[in-house]
């Protein structure tokens, strides 16, 4: 009897559309791993670990982590504007870095060096756009619209990672994926 109701619970349901969909997410990164980890050399997902810390520290700063007070805001108008507050802070962190990183392009080698200062900005926005739309989302409780995007995003991502590497585009298809 009492186990009948929790699983008709509001909140148990929430919980398993967002396990489910991170877990589904993570199964289709680890089915598709062995195949990336083979067609891509390690000094190549070094650089991808490179890319990822520079873009996960610039997104966190680009929001001001203003993301994280979304859910918890007492009022939807007031979190609403702290939502736009950080879209404006992102789009402006985001324009600085590009200009910061303007002056090591001058300095690029070759064209692989050009696309990965320039994937930088766009990284960084992506993933604090990314970060405030999960937040939003949560805030909305729109779980099944978060899992959903976790599932595409990791689907995607990896499919797009193992396409650039048949083609050979070395760590610039790691980080385009």
């Amino acid at each position: 009897m009492i186990t009948k109701a929790i699983w008709k619970s509001e909140v148990v349901k929430n919980i398993m559309f967002l396990t489910s969909g991170t877990a589904l997410s993570q199964i289709v990164a680890y089915i598709l791993t062995p195949v990336i980890t083979r067609l891509y050399a390690p000094a190549e997902s070094a650089e991808l670990g490179l890319y990822i810390r520079i873009i996960s520290a610039g997104a966190a700063i680009a929001t001001a982590r203003y993301e994280l007070a979304l859910p918890v805001v007492k009022l939807d108008h007031h979190s609403f504007r702290l939502y736009h507050f950080a879209l404006k802070i992102t789009l402006y962190s985001s324009l600085f870095s590009l200009l910061i990183l303007l002056y090591p392009l001058f300095f690029s080698k070759g064209i692989s060096d050009i696309v990965f200062y320039l994937s930088i900005p766009l990284g960084i926005a992506l993933l604090a756009f990314q970060n405030l739309g999960t937040n939003w989302s949560l805030r909305m409780k729109q779980f099944r619209l978060i899992s959903f995007s976790k599932v595409v995003s990791s689907g995607v991502g990896n499919i797009l990672k193992v396409v650039f590497g048949v083609l050979n585009s070395g760590y610039i298809g790691l980080i385009l994926g």
